[in-house]
């Protein structure tokens, strides 16, 4: 699925923001690390999860989906985490 990073905001060294447009919906991406691990919030959806590292794409987009997102949401999400956190580097 395509996605676009519309807007990004490094808040802190371990959290990031990502305003994201998937499909015809803007998504707000709160993506970060605490002290057990990272973190993924959707706080236009009311979705959020426990999640590991930027890398674990498929891992990530498996507890999205449990979080309750379409799977393929999902995926463009944790893509987009992946891919701006390996640019930021």
């Amino acid at each position: 699925m395509n996605f676009e990073i519309l807007q990004h905001f490094i808040i802190t060294d371990n959290t990031t923001e990502l305003k994201l447009q998937i499909e015809d919906k803007k998504i707000l991406v709160i993506y970060g690390r605490h002290i057990n691990g990272y973190y993924i919030a959707l706080p236009n959806l009311y979705i959020s999860c426990e999640a590991l590292g930027p890398d674990e794409v498929k891992r990530n987009t498996i507890y999205l989906s449990q979080a309750g997102l379409r799977s393929d949401y999902a995926e463009a999400i944790c893509t987009a985490i992946f891919n701006f956190e390996r640019e930021k580097q």
